[in-house]
């Protein structure tokens, strides 16, 4: 398969299950390994903090391989590391990516590009400029166009009754 979800421990689904995880390995035995688990409460697992295991002090090239391929995230020290000098991780957050539409498909595909780069050293950058020009309108958010008879309604109470702007200059 080309995407395994890692597995939580059922008391807390904020810490991998690295048992579980490690028959996974065994039994798939991945080129790449990306697992991560955020403080975050997206509804689907594939919304959550991404972190990518690139080996010990590679992450600050492997971030910037990807960011010469318009790919950006940064580099982080793993828990086992004894520091940001020694950063051999990636983290990708993938809300932002979300609210412009991204599903878990669309992540797939983004690793695969991902794999390209970190494995195959192949530049990326146009696959990277045609993929993203899928997700150009934010999603989640107050579309003006839907509220403006709300916003008329508030200009004209605020109007009607002398309210201050927080400006104190006024429309």
């Amino acid at each position: 398969p080309a995407v395994v979800n890692f597995p939580v421990i059922p008391e807390n689904p904020y810490q991998v299950d690295l048992d579980a995880c490690r028959a996974l390995i065994d039994e798939h035995r991945p080129e790449l390994i990306i697992m991560g688990r955020s403080m975050n409460h997206f509804k689907d697992d594939y919304q959550r903090q991404v972190i990518v295991n690139v080996g010990y002090a590679q992450g600050p090239e492997i971030a910037r391989l990807l960011e010469d391929n318009i790919i950006i995230l940064n580099y982080q020290a793993s828990p086992v590391e004894e520091g940001f000098t020694a950063s051999g991780s990636l983290r990708m957050g993938v809300a932002e990516m979300t609210r412009f539409g991204m599903v878990e498909s669309d992540f797939q595909r983004l690793a695969e590009l991902m794999n390209d780069v970190i494995l195959q050293k192949k530049d990326v950058k146009q696959a990277v400029t045609d993929f993203r020009k899928q997700f150009l309108t934010m999603q989640y958010c107050f579309n003006v166009e839907d509220f403006q008879d709300l916003f008329e309604k508030i200009h004209d109470t605020a109007t009607r009754n002398h309210l201050p702007w927080p400006d104190g200059q006024g429309p």
